[in-house]
């Protein structure tokens, strides 16, 4: 009886030795598992809906605070962004942004995944720039300066107006319809004039 009223002190020690270790093992796995169900599209969209942002649990590599300003600066220059920062978009970070950014009807989403680089979506007026304001936003590290590449590029390139190519084919346009205008002309002018000549004879 002795010995077994020794062995339960030690028994509760090494339980609280252990107990520790397996709670750190237990949060390991279910953080995981609970970032990953709060990252659905519709989810994003909802705890995105303020201010534009929404940063996972557990990406301590990203200044949120910093996101929300660099969305709210996008704002004062017409563009209306949701930026997402999240640990496991699936299936992959292009379709999560395109699914985000048609939730929000915002004008872009863009996607920092954990790892590869930086998606985006856009809504068809900035379709053009996309590509150009993307590679821009992936030259950087940091996403809140990424955001304010993206904007710059886009913008640049919205407040430049008609691309010269669509203004060279609109030009060529006006002068194919300015010319079918004046052959259609002369063939009315020449064919009343043959109708008189008829009558007159």
């Amino acid at each position: 009886m002795a010995s077994v009223n020794r062995s339960l002190p030690l028994a509760r020690r090494s339980l609280r030795r252990l107990l520790p270790s397996a709670l750190l093992a237990v949060t390991a796995v279910l953080l995981p598992v609970t970032a990953a169900a709060a990252e659905t599209p519709s989810r994003v969209a909802q705890e995105a809906a303020e201010d534009g942002v929404f940063v996972a649990i557990g990406r301590d590599d990203v200044d949120e605070a910093a996101l929300v300003a660099a969305v709210e600066d996008a704002s004062f220059d017409g563009l209306r962004l949701v930026v997402v920062v999240p640990r496991d978009p699936q299936p992959t970070a292009k379709a999560f942004a395109r699914r985000v950014q048609e939730l929000t009807e915002a004008d872009a989403a863009l996607v920092f995944p954990e790892e590869g680089p930086l998606e985006t979506y856009v809504i068809d007026e900035l379709s053009s720039s996309r590509i150009r304001a993307t590679e821009a936003a992936r030259g950087l590290d940091d996403p809140a300066r990424a955001v304010a590449a993206f904007v710059d590029e886009a913008t640049s390139v919205r407040d430049a107006g008609t691309p010269e190519i669509l203004r060279q084919i609109i030009n060529a346009l006006l002068l194919m319809a300015l010319v079918v205008g004046v052959v259609v002309g002369i063939e009315v002018l020449a064919s009343r004039t043959r109708r008189t000549a008829s009558t007159g004879s």
